[in-house]
């Protein structure tokens, strides 16, 4: 069936692990398109209706998104393997239209990320190389307050300057060795919920879009993050960002235990709202994985009623999205009451696990309080399994019960929060650094996208889940130590612990060198130091298996290799 009495548009010829995309009438009937590669087998993607879009920016940098024509039904496949691939437009089990698109050989670097045959900790492509997640959290765009044209005075909404302002972060992030970044989908910015359950802003869909090419574009992957709200009632939270309105008809949603129930008509109606992103993005190996919530414990039902939420729905999306991962995520592990959410989250369903801790001085867990090192060491302890990867998905620092961000990361241009964050997970057997908070209010102003680079070169094409891993702490009393130990290959971060954000934030005064640091490595090998800050006074060597450090200011990354 090689012809039919609609037009269609498909790209005659893409890339393995690139997007392949055919346009339809919206009133062709099409319901599906089943594509079958070369000795493979089928695989079917549903049509969805898709409004396109152009992106035009005015001369103060804002963004405009307009229609661009009318909606039509679109089918999005991801291909993984080279050579002639047939496909078959269909109307449930009625063919309309057959037809054939070319792959060439795509770019083994955009595999799908899955985790680990090998070694279980970490993460693999599924062409078998590793891949170290090297994170941060970059949830939406700034939105700026509209002007009322009078001096002082303020209209109602918000500008943003939306793809450029992402291309800005992609490259600077990319350039620093950077390859994942968490998206809010409920932001206002990417939102395409208009209060009303069962309907949806076709045309908001284009800015995802957008970013999922920015992405493709700089290597960077991506994690979805569906929704953050927590309640329908403005008088059970502190923060009107955390209230959501939802109506069906004259019927509006009242709280979350309502919303949340299983068989209801708010879950019937979110399922078509997960539907849509699936059949947008499900199957695509830019997207790192699906999450369902933000920090979902907050939300306003029972821990029985999220805890089953959970895995229903993550069950639900890896069997809509096989070849992408799904996770759920908890709120800032800083009360020891919260342990059994952690215990509760190590579910089968979840494809890997996850952990948020800040610094805060106003935490009910005293290790919170002071130390990054000390409090990611003892969080990736009680939250990791051995079954599963685990990433610190949310850090940063926050005045006291998360009031705001910490104000002494106004004066920390050289990242010494931020770094002690970002590497120490990884020597307590994360998968990959820590993931920081307050990219645009932190990260951006003072510039900290550098000190990803050393973090990157250190795991840069290392096989880390063939090197059979274990975590030693060396620290002291003056130094943190932290090692990595595997079969041929030590990975280290030494740090003054002096040179701490109370002593030379807080306190201003300036961190004391350590005058000498030893220690014992498992074996003797070749010494690569990666360093982070320029003013660093140390000297490292190696003589046999004993690495002598001498005159440590700040800190450094190392690798010894046999």
């Amino acid at each position: 069936m090689e012809h039919t009495d609609f037009e269609t548009a498909f790209s005659p010829c893409v890339a393995a692990f690139d997007r392949w995309e055919i346009a339809l009438p919206a009133d062709s009937g099409a319901t599906a398109v089943e594509i079958v590669p070369p000795q493979s087998q089928a695989e079917i993607r549903p049509t969805f209706l898709h409004q396109p879009g152009v992106f035009t920016y005015d001369y103060h940098g804002y963004e405009t998104l307009a229609p661009s024509g009318s909606p039509v039904l679109c089918a999005r496949y991801t291909p993984v393997v080279p050579g002639q691939h047939r496909f078959t437009v269909r109307q449930g089990n009625k063919a309309l239209f057959s037809a054939s698109f070319e792959v060439a050989t795509g770019a083994p670097d955009r595999d799908f990320v899955k985790v680990s045959g090998k070694d279980s900790r970490y993460f693999a492509l599924q062409n078998g190389a590793c891949f170290c997640p090297v994170g941060i959290n970059l949830v939406g765009p700034d939105g700026f307050q509209k002007s009322a044209g009078r001096e002082f005075a303020l209209a109602q909404g918000k500008d943003y300057m939306g793809l450029r302002q992402y291309e800005s972060w992609f490259r600077q992030f990319s350039e620093n060795g950077g390859n994942l970044v968490r998206l809010w989908l409920d932001n206002p910015y990417f939102s395409v919920d208009t209060g009303v359950a069962d309907q949806f802003d076709l045309l908001q869909f284009a800015k995802l879009d957008g970013v999922f090419a920015l992405a493709r574009k700089y290597g960077i992957r991506l994690k979805l993050t569906f929704e953050h709200f927590r309640v329908f009632d403005l008088a059970k939270t502190e923060n009107a960002i955390f209230k959501k309105d939802l109506a069906l008809g004259a019927k509006t949603c009242g709280s979350g235990s309502e919303w949340i129930e299983e068989g209801g008509v708010w879950q019937e109606d979110w399922q078509k709202k997960i539907d849509a992103y699936l059949a947008r993005y499900g199957n695509d190996p830019t997207v790192f994985c699906f999450e369902l919530w933000n920090e979902m414990n907050c939300f306003d039902a029972s821990f029985e009623k999220i805890t089953d939420f959970t895995a229903r729905w993550l069950r639900y999306i890896r069997q809509r999205a096989p070849k992408n991962m799904a996770v759920n995520s908890l709120g800032s592990y800083d009360d020891p009451a919260f342990t059994k959410w952690l215990d509760a989250f190590k579910m089968e369903e979840m494809s890997f696990q996850q952990l948020h801790r800040y610094l805060d001085q106003g935490a009910k867990t005293e290790i919170c309080r002071a130390d990054p090192i000390a409090f990611v060491g003892d969080g990736i302890r009680a939250a990791r399994r051995l079954d599963r990867p685990i990433l610190l998905a949310e850090t940063g620092a926050v005045n006291d019960c998360h009031t705001g961000l910490f104000r002494f990361c106004s004066a920390d241009h050289l990242g010494l929060i931020l770094t002690d964050e970002v590497y120490s997970p990884f020597f307590f057997e994360s998968a990959g650094c820590g993931h920081i908070w307050h990219w645009n209010s932190y990260v951006e102003p003072n510039n900290l996208w550098r000190y990803y680079r050393p973090f990157a070169k250190l795991v840069e094409g290392e096989a880390l889940d063939t090197q059979n891993l274990r975590a030693r702490d060396a620290s002291n009393e003056k130094a943190f130590l932290l090692l990595l130990e595997g079969d041929g290959v030590v990975y280290g971060y030494a740090r003054n612990r002096s040179d701490s954000w109370y002593r030379t934030l807080r306190d201003q005064l300036p961190p004391e060198p350590v005058a000498s640091l030893k220690v014992e490595l498992p074996f003797a090998g070749k010494l690569q130091l990666f360093p982070v800050w320029d003013a660093e006074t140390a000297s490292a060597t190696l003589a046999g298996n004993t690495l002598q450090v001498e005159g440590l200011l700040h800190g450094f990354l190392f690798k010894v290799r046999r």
